[in-house]
């Protein structure tokens, strides 16, 4: 009775480890924001007052806005001229916003990287700088763009900057402006009703005019618990489709291109897509003052610096078919024009490249804080934190050397190396198809480079799965065991040999009786029947065939 007892705990057990991984996840239902538009507003030129002091331009692209101001005026009045001719002084104010997520909680932060920019001519009289900033309206507001003073703007969520805006400003010499960056944000409202609407409005402002882009947001009352993760799967497909995209594309030549600088030397490397606030600097410029916007149709030269900031990325590529994925927040650092080995600087973030063929002389290195990888391989990852160097190889080898140490290693596809700031090595292997997905770095690219699935499994992955999956076979094999132990017990109540010569109860009578005493037994006779043993049930030991308690363990005989 306690083996039966203690069968049915187990059961029971492995049966409720089942169901919890599946409701471990289950949360109350919450409602959530889904992007349903997007609605732009653009300035309208041909309705702005011209004016005799001053030449005007906007420029749009979504989530990126120009503002160009020059001065036409030919006399003097500015008191704070510092030279004798403010005709042509121009500034251009460039502002950036992050394109909001695709899906809010009710409630949830809503956080955009913001920046402002401005080039300016050698000299600046005039203020002539622009703003730009974001907000957050009401529920169905009727006119996303026009204010009430309802609105909820977004703040520097570090407090560095008290106002609701950046602006580019003239600095304390008159000889250019000053930009300004930070991470703006603001609470989403909470929905009532199936349907309601709320925008997440950006844009910048110049002139008296304004650029904005207004993403409408539509309320779902329930489904918020798969929110995040309809954001996360969202987001990776988006960013993977770009880099595909720029990947089929990076043999297209680029129009229009500006000429070369003949101070610089062409690198080759073109932006076959970017999306975010993506950077670049001379190699000969290195004040922060300095950086300027990537775009398109930016010719990069050698010993260019590259950055890019939170939500943002920008895919290089080579006329040889390599490319080059730089994620967000990463500095990197191309190699000079006259070197033989090229060594490409990471000085933190994280790259993905897929190399055809060495990009400049006979070899090709990736630098990073703690270690340099020499490439023998085209698709590899590199990412550089404060206590880290990690290179991740996808296809081919590449020898990693530590810094510190001068030990080298080689990789294999699937092997990653971590370098420390003690310039130790440690190799680690990982899931390829895995990691390609967390760097929303295509399949496409890699099967294109070689790679073939060797059938492997990663167990992890499916853990998930095989648990619960396990836990179901293991009731099974319980159950079985215990119907099995009941038919065993059952079978041996009733098959028993007793002795020759021994009496029968009448409840056995359904047996052939043994060969009485007396005759002579037949030994040629073939099909006479066996005589059964008799076995106690409690504990299995052997018992006459007329006992009624156990010599064993005493329990009562049926």
């Amino acid at each position: 009775m306690k083996k039966k007892l203690l069968s049915a705990i187990v059961a029971f057990i492995l049966l409720f480890s089942c169901t919890l991984p599946l409701n471990t996840y289950a949360n109350e239902e919450t409602g959530y924001w889904e992007r349903t538009n997007i609605i732009d507003r653009k300035v309208d030129t041909s309705k702005v007052e011209k004016s005799e002091g001053y030449s005007q331009t906007w420029v749009y692209r979504r989530g990126r806005y120009t503002y160009r101001c020059q001065v036409t005026y030919e006399g003097i009045w500015y008191s704070g001229k510092d030279h004798d001719k403010c005709n042509g002084e121009y500034v251009e104010s460039t502002g950036h916003v992050a394109t909001p997520e695709k899906y809010y909680l009710g409630g949830e932060q809503v956080v955009l990287h913001t920046s402002i920019r401005a080039t300016t001519s050698g000299k600046i009289c005039f203020h002539l700088g622009a703003s730009v900033g974001s907000f957050i309206t009401i529920v169905n507001k009727d006119d996303p763009f026009t204010s009430y003073g309802t609105d909820t703007s977004l703040y520097d969520i570090t407090e560095k900057h008290t106002k609701s805006y950046l602006a580019t400003y003239k600095n304390d010499t008159n000889t250019g402006y000053e930009g300004m960056s930070a991470d703006m944000g603001a609470k989403m409202p909470q929905g009532s009703s199936e349907g309601d609407k709320v925008y997440i409005v950006t844009g910048l402002g110049g002139g008296n005019e304004s650029m904005q882009t207004a993403y409408e947001y539509t309320w779902h009352t329930t489904g918020g618990e798969n929110a995040v993760k309809m954001r996360e799967e969202y987001n990776a497909k988006i960013k993977e489709e770009r880099i595909l995209e720029a990947w089929k594309n990076r043999q297209k030549e680029k129009e229009k291109l500006p000429e070369p600088d003949p101070n610089y030397k062409d690198s080759g490397l073109r932006a076959s897509d970017l999306w975010g606030q993506c950077a670049i600097r001379r190699g000969d410029q290195p004040y922060d003052s300095e950086w300027e916007y990537l775009t398109l149709d930016t010719i990069i030269y050698f010993g260019d610096e590259i950055k890019t900031w939170p939500d943002s990325g920008v895919v290089l590529s080579l006329t040889d078919m390599s490319t080059f994925l730089v994620r967000e927040n990463t500095h990197m650092i191309l190699p000079g024009p006259e070197t033989r080995v090229s060594a490409v600087k990471i000085l933190w973030g994280n790259v993905v490249t897929n190399v055809k063929k060495m990009i400049y002389g006979g070899e090709m290195n990736i630098e990073m804080q703690q270690a340099v990888a020499g490439i023998k391989g085209t698709t590899f990852a590199a990412e550089q934190t404060d206590e880290l160097s990690t290179f991740y190889l996808f296809t081919s080898s590449a020898d990693i050397t530590s810094k510190i140490t001068g030990e080298k290693i080689t990789l294999k596809p699937g092997e990653y190396a971590e370098v420390d700031n003690n310039g130790m090595i440690s190799v680690k292997t990982f899931d390829i198809p895995s990691k390609a997905k967390e760097l929303s770095w295509p399949m496409e690219i890699l099967e294109d480079d070689g790679y073939k699935a060797n059938g492997d499994i990663n167990i992890a992955r499916y853990l998930w799965i095989i648990l619960p999956v396990a836990g179901i076979i293991a009731v099974i094999v319980v159950t079985a065991l215990i119907v099995s132990k009941k038919k065993k017990a059952a079978q041996q109540m009733t098959e028993y040999i007793p002795a020759t010569g021994a009496y029968i109860p009448d409840e056995y009578g359904g047996f052939e009786s043994p060969i009485p005493s007396g005759r002579t037994e037949d030994k040629t006779q073939t099909n006479q029947t066996i005589p059964q043993k008799k076995f106690c049930t409690n504990c299995g030991a052997q018992v006459a065939p007329d006992a009624r308690f156990c010599v064993n363990c005493g329990g009562k005989l049926i």
